[in-house]
């Protein structure tokens, strides 16, 4: 069931999202397992103290690289869908490598100052320095070049190399901590060379290297690109201070073991949402743009909604399950010593289904290139995180931090609101979100009821009962039906009858 009868030429769009989403859950479904995998088994390894120290490193790493490159990755998703099977394409292919490469210098750059500058509480960072660094390059060529895949209208390749490299970042460092020890740093080692195993032949996937040398065409797609994605950088810099300025202030201010306790918990609950949210919005998003290209902006629209209705009803369970039945899930995966996390869950999972609320209205500023007031938005959501934490985080340790995700998220949920005007009306699913609301109730009268599981037999039966009374519920309540599953990934809808 859909909210909005489609009209006629509207289906097609429709059913092509649909069937993006669903090759993009297939192509994340192995590298979200191997991520839940990868906290289960590095938490148990390390243990709190040396965890921390990884995930800091990790979080560093990655926001350097992607500040390094937004623009590039964000400026491929908005001009690639509209012309990647056109004459331009190896033009546009050329200019993309050279992108990729000169983002590559600034990041490496950025890395070493980090790692020189890095204060006394940090001092994890400079002992694994040439690894940080080494990290650093390999994300950032990796995430660039995987990029082009979802730009270029081609799912496969990019489950293909999603789902090797997952696998390798979690069995190589293994290998290496049982050689080396069980440090961050051996770890760390693992996570590049997983990197570097897929890298090149990614590249070579991708036939950039074969592209023609940088030319006039190639050098006016780069300003192309840099004039659009320039401001997206300021906006991906306030998005990892949302995302990752309070592990920051936690490590200087509290200490390692508190920041692997709260990145843990977080980890966990972030890439069960992004796995769902992360298909919608990479299918969602190069088809929208293609529309824009055709000023087609009321399909926009309409794919934006379609979307938002994807994320929240199967947002919704995630949301109350991390509220009320964290504790006895991360009881099965953790350690005790982290288990205490599971405290943050259901803030941490309010914050991140907010966020990513934000990203889909984005998608409705970005189609008209309106990206300066999409970092505006950020950058007041991130001021305020980091205003927030600073007060909170001192008292209530990674609790506070965790409150504060959860209150930023909203105010950039709010803005981005705003600023899309009289198009939210369009967009929002008023009637799913009402309806996704009864669903959750029933499913949280379930978990209520059975949070008191003696064995983890019991755990797992009462959550996958809530879940089967949670579908159960939107099922009677119209919200999906057997034949909207099939639509799903059929090309056409069956016939009625």
């Amino acid at each position: 069931m859909t909210l909005i009868a489609p009209a006629e030429g509207q289906s097609a769009p429709l059913s092509e999202l649909r069937r993006h989403i669903a090759g993009y859950l297939i192509a994340r479904l192995t590298p979200a397992v191997t991520s839940v995998a990868t906290i289960v088994v590095f938490t148990r390894v390390l243990g709190s103290e040396q965890y921390g120290v990884f995930a800091l490193a990790v979080s560093v790493t990655y926001t350097i690289a992607e500040i390094s490159s937004q623009w590039l990755q964000q400026a491929a998703l908005r001009f690639f869908p509209s012309r990647h099977d056109t004459a331009d394409a190896r033009a546009m292919d050329a200019a993309y490598l050279t992108g990729t490469i000169s983002s590559a210098f600034v990041a490496v750059a950025t890395t070493v100052a980090v790692v020189v500058l890095a204060p006394t509480a940090l001092l994890g960072l400079r002992d694994a320095g040439l690894t940080v660094i080494a990290l650093t390059l390999v994300t950032l060529v990796f995430e660039t070049l995987r990029t082009r895949f979802p730009a270029g209208l081609a799912p496969t390749p990019y489950a293909v190399y999603s789902a090797l490299s997952t696998i390798a970042r979690l069995v190589i460092p293994i290998g290496l901590m049982l050689f080396w020890g069980a440090t961050a740093n051996a770890a760390l080692a693992g996570v590049v060379l997983g990197y570097v195993l897929f890298t090149f032949p990614m590249a070579a996937d991708l036939t950039m290297l074969r592209s023609p040398r940088l030319g006039p065409m190639q050098r006016h797609w780069l300003r192309r690109w840099l004039a659009y994605g320039s401001p997206m950088i300021g906006w991906f810099v306030s998005l990892q201070i949302l995302a990752s300025g309070d592990r920051f202030l936690l490590a200087l201010l509290v200490g390692a073991s508190a920041l692997g306790i709260y990145a843990a918990a977080y980890d966990l609950v972030n890439k069960t949402v992004h796995f769902l949210a992360n298909a919608i919005e990479l299918a969602v998003q190069p088809l929208a743009m293609r529309s824009a290209d055709l000023d087609d902006h009321s399909m926009v629209e309409l794919l934006v909604r379609s979307s938002i209705r994807y994320l929240l009803l199967t947002g919704l369970p995630i949301l109350v399950g991390s509220a009320l039945y964290s504790r006895q899930l991360f009881g099965l995966l953790l350690l005790p010593a982290f288990v205490e996390g599971s405290r943050i869950a259901g803030w941490v999972a309010l914050g991140v289904l907010g966020w990513h609320v934000t990203i889909m209205l984005q998608k409705l500023l970005e189609a008209r290139q309106r990206t300066r007031v999409v970092f505006a938005a950020a950058g007041i959501a991130a001021s305020a995180n980091v205003g927030l934490n600073l007060i909170l985080i001192p008292v209530f340790g990674y609790m506070g931090a965790a409150v504060v995700t959860a209150v930023s998220y909203g105010v950039q949920v709010v803005l981005v609101a705003i600023l899309c005007g009289r198009v939210l009306s369009n967009v929002m699913p008023w009637r799913s979100i009402m309806r996704g609301c009864a669903a959750g109730a029933a499913m949280a009268l379930v978990l209520l009821v059975g949070s008191d599981a003696p064995s983890a037999v019991a755990v797992i039966a009462t959550g996958t009962l809530s879940v089967v009374v949670y579908a159960t519920a939107l099922l009677i309540l119209r919200e999906w039906s057997i034949r909207g599953l099939v639509t799903l990934v059929l090309p056409n809808p069956l016939p009625r009858h």
